[in-house]
């Protein structure tokens, strides 16, 4: 009976005790003890895997820069090129060559004794926006049209119609370049596309007729008329007469030692005396127009580029500021 009285006196002594011991153990600033929930979900605890908040961190950050390209890290495979970040400006020079083989010449005309043609230089600024990997190329050029002492006739006239011809020709255009990128790293990419341009005509074509002569070439313009005699049509009444006035007065007011003419006949353009066959508007077609694009640094890059643009080939380099 003492032994009872003995236990219910201590365990209503420990009753007492343990809530002025956790009072004391939660002001000391230990944990109170957890409450069980009968939701077993609501009993785990879960944590973030490692890392998770700085790649989170770090997204954030390339999201953020991408507004920016130069906030983007060095090794970021946008930093160069820039192809995913948005629009670019920039702004430069070009300088190309431009052909026109003597073969493109005989597709409208018979070339005599392999005339190589002519051709000249292509220059001026070029303004470029790019998105993506798209990039539209504005440019003002000059071109020049130039052409030494050549031999030919119509493709369905005879030997006695020749004529010898010099092209000093040149014209100011404006022009589009639309083109596509595909790149092979954030250095370098391979563009492919086309333009579409047109520009004023100016300068000098002469032509006078020419005859066989034992000149270097083998050939000699006509510095006068030495038959006029016409038949029916137009044509010398003898068609292998050399300098003969036939449809035209072609020709030269001095002949030199090689056989060159000098001065005389200049053709005309579309509205002088009698109309011409010098044009007032050239176009610029380029189709296909194909380029190696580099960018060593954020601020330049350099494009190898070339293509056929209607009446020749063209290639060379341009060189730009990027803002």
């Amino acid at each position: 009976m003492t032994k009872c009285i003995r236990v219910l006196v201590l365990a209503g002594a420990a009753t007492l005790v343990a809530p002025s011991a956790l009072a004391q153990s939660a002001q000391a600033g230990a944990p109170a003890p957890q409450q069980t929930s009968a939701d077993p979900a609501a009993n785990s605890t879960t944590s973030a895997p490692t890392g998770t908040t700085n790649a989170m961190g770090d997204n954030a950050r390339l999201n953020a820069a991408a507004a920016n390209p130069d906030n983007l890290p060095a090794n970021h495979p946008d930093r160069m090129l820039l192809r995913d970040v948005g629009a670019t400006y920039s702004l430069g020079w070009r300088f190309w060559y431009h052909g026109v083989p003597g073969f493109i010449v005989g597709l409208f005309a018979k070339v005599l004794d392999g005339w190589g043609g002519g051709g000249g230089v292509v220059t001026g600024p070029e303004f470029v926006y790019r998105n993506g990997a798209v990039e539209i190329m504005l440019g003002l050029q000059y071109a020049g049209y130039y052409a030494g002492y050549g031999h030919l006739h119509g493709l369905n006239e005879p030997e006695a119609a020749a004529e010898q011809i010099k092209v000093d020709l040149w014209s100011i255009q404006v022009t589009s370049h639309f083109m596509y990128g595909i790149r092979a790293n954030r250095f370098f990419e391979f563009q492919i596309g086309a333009g579409i341009g047109a520009g004023g005509m100016a300068g000098t074509l002469n032509r006078y007729q020419a005859h066989r002569a034992s000149t270097p070439s083998g050939w000699a313009a006509c510095a006068s008329a030495t038959g006029t005699t016409m038949a029916p049509g137009g044509m010398s009444a003898n068609d292998s007469e050399p300098c003969n006035q036939r449809v035209n007065n072609h020709f030269a007011m001095n002949v030199d030692s090689q056989g060159r003419g000098t001065g005389g006949y200049a053709e005309n353009n579309w509205i002088g005396t009698g109309g011409g066959f010098v044009p007032l508007l050239i176009p610029w077609l380029s189709l296909p127009h194909m380029a190696f694009h580099i960018r060593p640094h954020r601020n330049f890059d350099f494009r190898l580029e070339g293509g056929y643009s209607l009446i020749g080939f063209y290639g060379g380099a341009t060189a730009h500021y990027v803002f």
